[in-house]
């Protein structure tokens, strides 16, 4: 098994450096020292190989899973800091890790770095000026883009750090704003479009002015996903109590029409491309999702799936596919010809984030020993170890 993983790697090798790598013939060693140092250039050149790429290949693609499919294990190295640690990504290129590092009967002593080469490299961040009476260990680490991230620490004193400027400068939040904020995102739904409302208009980030507010009296826009031909899905609350949804849709951006209205909290699930929105009234686990169609537009109706297909943590990746981390199943696609596993590592209760360039984040919430994946559904998954 050895000797052909090192022949593979070889040949691999030679492939890509023809031309800039010429070892002396073997013909030309002394016979007796031939088969050491032959040796010894052939594992220097599978080091090199594996460097070069950035981790080490898992395994390539099953027979019954996505062409191209394969799992990557990439180390998280910070120059000087060992120990449990935490990785949050931004999209392929661009992350975040969190060592908290402990020991010896001293204080634990945070480290911050990031990435901006997926992983392959890491560089020291300056971490937020933390008061005495702060703790250091971390409640979540959340990576928004290439240059905003967030750094919340939970004990008796609650706060958060924001860095606009990819950890060159933070600003700090304590209680109440810290509440408030984090309590209004624990309503908006994932993966929807970044927007903000000025006067009667809506704003998406990106885009720009894209119609006007749907007004209902007592409730409050939420989550807007707007379709690749400018139309849009609006989910609004009541402003009051988080117990009230309505589902609205505007072909224009400046009539709307009520399409649905549930007595309790609901999710919008659009797809990177926008492709897909996914309806799910949140009155259980077992709830399922509803691919939506905007109103009056014809074609027979999606297949839907079950509420036993979907037994976990669940992204759009298109296409009338769900990319869903289950408990008790792993990571599996689910779409409306059966259920394709994804053997990505991950234990325990996965969550998945959709990323800002349509890959996922496979992750656990709140941990430091586990290890975090990054990939698509039909491509290349890098486990950060």
């Amino acid at each position: 098994m050895r000797e052909s993983r090192v022949e593979e790697e070889f040949a691999r090798f030679a492939e890509h450096a023809a031309g800039t790598f010429r070892p002396l013939p073997v013909d030309a060693l002394p016979r007796r020292s031939r088969r050491g140092r032959l040796r010894v250039w052939l594992a220097g050149i599978v080091v090199a190989v594996l460097a070069a790429g950035g981790g080490v290949a898992l395994r390539p693609a099953g027979p019954d899973e996505p062409e191209g499919f394969r799992v990557t294990e990439r180390p998280v190295v910070l120059a000087g800091v060992t120990g449990p640690h935490q990785v949050r990504f931004a999209d392929r290129r661009h992350g975040w890790v969190f060592f908290r590092n402990c020991g010896g009967g001293s204080p634990c002593v945070p480290w911050l770095g990031r990435t901006t080469d997926g992983g392959r490299t890491w560089q020291r961040v300056t971490v937020p000026e933390v008061r005495d009476d702060d703790p250091v260990s971390v409640w979540y680490l959340e990576a928004l883009d290439a240059r905003h991230v967030s750094l919340l620490l939970a004990g008796m004193q609650k706060a958060s750090w924001t860095s606009a400027d990819a950890g060159d400068t933070w600003i700090r939040q304590d209680e109440p704003t810290y509440e408030e904020a984090y309590a209004d995102l624990a309503l908006r739904s994932p993966d929807t479009d970044r927007f903000s409302v000025a006067g009667d208009r809506l704003v998406i980030d990106g885009v720009g002015d894209v119609g006007t507010v749907p007004v209902r009296t007592g409730m409050v826009v939420r989550d807007v996903v707007r379709l690749p031909d400018g139309a849009l899905w609006a989910k609004l609350d009541m402003a009051q109590r988080a117990d009230e949804t309505l589902l609205v849709f505007s072909a224009d951006g400046a009539t709307w029409q009520d399409v649905r209205h549930a007595s309790t909290l609901a999710r919008l699930y659009p797809s990177p491309a926008r492709d897909d929105v996914w309806y799910r009234p949140l009155t259980g686990a077992d709830t399922p999702l509803e691919l939506l169609l905007p109103p009056g537009r014809g074609g027979a109706a999606p297949t839907q799936p079950r509420d036993t297909d979907i037994d976990g943590s669940v992204v759009a990746v298109g296409r009338g596919r769900l990319l869903v981390a289950s408990p008790r199943r792993g990571l599996y696609i689910w779409s409306p010809t059966g259920i394709t596993l994804l053997p990505v590592p991950m234990g325990g209760a996965p969550r998945l984030k959709q990323l800002t360039d349509g890959s996922v984040q496979l992750y656990l919430p709140n941990d430091l020993e586990h290890p975090v994946a990054v990939g698509t559904a039909d491509g290349a998954w890098i486990v950060y170890v």
